[in-house]
Formats: C-alpha cells, structure tokens, sequence
C-alpha cells in the first residue's frame, strides 16, 4: 500500500461528485477488467527472462461511506430523524450477529434496475421509489459487469479510518460536552420527550427558555482533567462480532437516539469484513487519503484542478521511470534513509569493536576522562570483543589457581597489565595486521573523548537525556535483557543514555559507547511494578546502586 504502487487510471472532472453516475466513467476501467480477466495481458518475466499471459482481478474496493452507496448502487443516505438507524438498532436486539446478504440475492433484487439512465440531473434522472421495492437499491452497480463479481465475499469495504474517527468524535465531543458538537442537544433532548423515553433527560420549561439536565454520561469540570485509559486487544473476532450488537444496545440505554447515526451502526460488520478480508491495514482509506494529499500538491491553476494534476501526475510518473535507469545519481529511489548508518564513520580494523557502523548527530564536543572512568570504559571495551574472549578465559584459569581472591576493580587492572604484556610478546612474533588492532585496543583509549547529543546505529536514533527533555518524542529510553545467573531467570533493565562518548585509539580506531542511568528493577515497592493489564511501570526516581 505504498505511493509507489498506486496508480491514477482515471480523473473525473468537474466542481462536483458524479454520485450514482460514476458509473459511466468508470466503463473504460471495467473493460480493462474483463480484458485482463479473460484474456490476460503479455508481461515480461526479468527472473527467468520469459514471456508470459498476466491474468488480474479484481480483489475489493476501498472507499469512504459515501462512495460505498455510489459503487455499490445500495443507498447509504439516512431518513430524516435517523428513522432507518432507529430501525435497524431496533432489529437488533435479541439478536448476536449482523448478517450479510450475499451475490445470488443481490443480483436478483438489481436485475430489473439495469439499463435506467444515471444521471445526476433530477429531470432526466429516473426516479426510484424505496418503498415500492422494500429496498435501498438505486441502481444496477456496473461492477456487475465483472464475470467474477458473483463469487466475491467481500466486494466493497466499510473504511474504518472515517468510522473510528466519526465514531469516537462522536463519543468524546458527547462526554466532554463540547458545543456546537455534541449529540446531546435541545433538539435531542425535545426528542425524547416526543416519544416519551428518558424522562429524566426531558428539557424543564422555566419561561421561555429550556433547561437541560445533566445526564450521567457528561463529564464535570473535574472529571475532564482525569481522562485516562489503557487500550485491550481482543483477537477473537467471533467474540467480538457476537458483543457488538449486545454493546450497542446497551449504549442505547445510556446515550441519547439522535447518537446513533449511520457510523455507530458499522461497526456491526467490521468483524465480518475482518473474517473474510483479513487485516484492516490493506482494506482503509489511510494510504489512499495520503495519495489524495499528494495529488493536491500537484495543483498550481485552481481554476483547472483536473488538469494540474494531470499533467503533475504524468510528470512524477516519468521521472520516476526515469529515476530507475539513472546510476550514480541520488534519486527518490537511492536516497538514504532517515536513520541510514552503513557507510558513515566505517571505523577501519581487523577485529569486531573497530568494526561498527554508526552515524553522529550534530558537532561533538570534547572533554577530558578520568582515570576511573578511563579504566571502566577500557576493561568494558576488551571485555565485550569477542578477539578478547580467550584471553579472559586463560587469565581466569591462571588466577584463579595462583593467586588469592582479588576485588573487581584489582582483578581488571591486572587483566589490562596481563593482557597488554601478551599482545606485545605475539606482536615480536607475528607482524600481522590482526595484532596491530590487538595492540591499539591493549593499549587503551586516549583520555580525551568525543560527546554527542545523538547517534544512529543500526538504523536506530538515541539522543542523550539532556537532549530529549526539549522534545515531544523520546529516543533517550533504552531495554536491555539480563540474567540474574541463571538462563531461566531473565530481567528486563530500564533506563535511558545519559552520554554518548566517542573513544579514539591509535591509527584512527574509533568505538562508540553510550552511558546509561540504570532504574532499580528489583525493588518491587518502590522501583518497577507490573500492573493488572501486564504493563510495567517503572519509578525513574529510583535507580539502582552504581548505575551510572
């Protein structure tokens, strides 16, 4: 569903919609259909360098509600005071699934409506009366064209995007009592009292104006500040489409009818849709109304929009193409991405630590270690490089039989002498580049280092801490898996970078740490908590001894 695979077959003119019309102009598209249907079309295999006959179909429409009735034929247009929503909320009750009218009842209910003239003019428009055919059918949709359309389960899709959006609009702006949006209204309220329901909701008469009790449903002043809640995501659809219809009614009970429009109907369908079509993400408007965006842009004379974005759409088309031939040249093709780190600072050397990739953020600035520092960045560099590994092994061995029991911070100051002693006796012995890497790395870092606000690496950003406290998104939290010693026993460690240092060793070597202020994890009163719902909350007041 990306830009790139999309295609403007056709462009419809004119300030206004075709509505049920759309169908003429959507013939030329339907005959491409069929042709490539039935026929097939010759295409060209660049694997195996082979013709062969491409046969297409058609899979599904996406579209907004709207657009639905127009490709569809069936009218999506409500009566007034919402009779039809009424109506259907009504059928549903008692009832724990939304059926579905499939192709062989359809196409008997549209056959007698081929053939009348589309148009939207209400004089040559012929008129069809509802009531008459017990229906909503306007027309005979010209996707019935297709000779496949009768096995399709799931021809036109319900667009969640504007459901969940007009839905929850509907929702907070009714909560929140937001005027002018709101469902619960004079004229909502005079309803109620109309069909007698809800007498505790009917508008009290003082004089001239009507006052309006305040309904369960709406939030006071202070409540509104308290809004908070964590979303659950439930798989099973036949559970859900079983608890929709059961929902609804009970939101019946409790919201005013004038809330029930034709979107809090949908959702009914949207577990059915899901069943047959599979994920929601291929069947929205989303890409769709980002492809519209673009099309916009292409406008320059608003007096012809359509032929702005002809003639812009081509262009982009062209050079696109175009782009694809063209070596050696940064098109939108071969334009690094945003968080690309393979060929920036790639450290020379023969070992794995001058090895990484990975790209700076903004000017570094330089500072002085200290010795403590110095040491802890040096014996953590050796200690996770894997050239290093059979050296710690054969250092254990020995100390552990020759010498007494020795404190951290003692043992690594002698592994450093050890192993620099080590490296100098094999590089006498053997002149291979390898050594000169070992040799660098035993000999440590320099003292001065460079600090950045951000890096990428592997195609991730981090900013540091103190950069993130102006910014709107976080890129400064950080997840590591540990093990308390034991393979079963694995613990999730949080905190996030207070610095990122770069460390410079001889012939230009560099190797990127980052700092971290680690939370405590093993307090379960004060530092993390898993709550109900399985989320950890962690308190970043606390951290744990010697996180730094």
């Amino acid at each position: 569903m990306k830009e790139s695979n999309f295609i403007l077959s056709s462009l419809i003119p004119g300030p206004e919609g075709p509505g049920d019309a759309i169908d003429v102009y959507l013939k030329p598209l339907i005959e491409e259909l069929k042709e490539s249907w039935e026929l097939g079309i010759e295409t060209f295999d660049a694997s195996t360098r082979q013709n062969f006959k491409l046969h297409a179909s058609l899979l599904w429409t996406i579209n907004d509600f709207p657009a639905y009735g127009n490709l569809s034929g069936w009218s999506t247009k409500a009566t007034t005071n919402g009779e039809k929503i009424k109506v259907c909320l009504m059928e549903l009750k008692g009832k724990t699934t939304a059926t579905f009218t499939f192709s062989a009842d359809v196409l008997a209910q549209v056959n007698d409506l081929e053939g009348i003239i589309l148009n939207k003019d209400v004089k040559r428009k012929v008129k069809i009366s509802h009531e008459n055919r017990g229906d909503n059918w306007n027309k005979k949709s010209i996707f019935f064209e297709i000779p496949y359309l009768s096995s399709l389960l799931l021809r036109h899709n319900l667009d969640v995007m504007h459901i969940e959006k007009n839905i929850c609009e509907n929702m907070v702006k009714t909560i929140m009592n937001t005027k002018g949006n709101t469902k619960d209204n004079v004229q909502a309220r005079l309803d109620l009292e109309a069909l007698k329901i809800r007498p505790d909701l009917h508008p009290i008469r003082k004089g001239d104006k009507l006052e309006l009790p305040i309904a369960s449903y709406t939030l006071s002043t202070e409540e509104k500040h308290l809004l908070g809640a964590k979303i659950l995501k439930v798989c099973d659809l036949q559970k859900i489409e079983s608890q929709i219809p059961i929902t609804l009614c009970k939101l019946e009970q409790v919201f005013l009818p004038s809330f029930f429009d034709v979107m809090v109907h949908l959702p009914v369908h949207l577990s059915k849709e899901a069943i047959i079509g599979g994920p929601v993400p291929y069947r929205w408007m989303y890409p769709i109304e980002r492809m519209l965006f673009e099309l916009k842009q292409l406008i320059r004379n608003m007096a012809r929009p359509e032929g702005s974005i002809a003639e812009g759409y081509i262009a982009k088309e062209s050079m696109t193409l175009c782009s694809r031939y063209l070596k050696d040249i940064e098109t939108k093709f071969s334009i690094l991405e945003r968080n690309y780190d393979s060929s920036f600072h790639k450290f020379k050397g023969e070992i794995s630590i001058f090895l990484q990739c990975g790209r700076a953020l903004g000017a570094g600035i330089s500072h002085i270690l200290g010795d403590d520092a110095w040491e802890k960045a040096h014996i953590y560099i050796l200690k996770n490089c894997d050239e290093v590994q059979p050296f710690l092994e054969e250092y254990s061995k020995n100390e552990k039989n020759n010498t007494p029991q020795l404190s951290d911070d003692e043992w690594n100051s002698n592994f450093i002498g050890w192993f620099k002693q080590q490296v100098d006796k094999m590089k006498m012995q053997d002149q291979h580049t390898k050594y000169d890497d070992l040799l660098s790395l035993c000999r440590g870092p320099s003292m001065y280092v460079t600090c950045f606000n951000g890096y990428v690496v592997n195609g991730f950003r981090f900013r540091i801490e103190a950069r993130d406290k102006g910014c709107r998104t976080q890129n400064s939290g950080v997840c590591v898996i540990g093990n308390i010693g034991s393979e079963k026993n694995y613990v999730d460690y949080y905190g996030v970078f207070t610095e990122i240092l770069e460390l410079q060793y001889l012939d230009g070597k560099r190797v990127v740490l980052f700092r971290c202020r680690w939370f405590d994890v093993h307090d379960n009163e004060k530092g993390a908590k898993v709550d109900e719902y399985g989320f950890t909350n962690i308190n970043c007041q606390h951290t744990s001894s010697g996180s730094i």
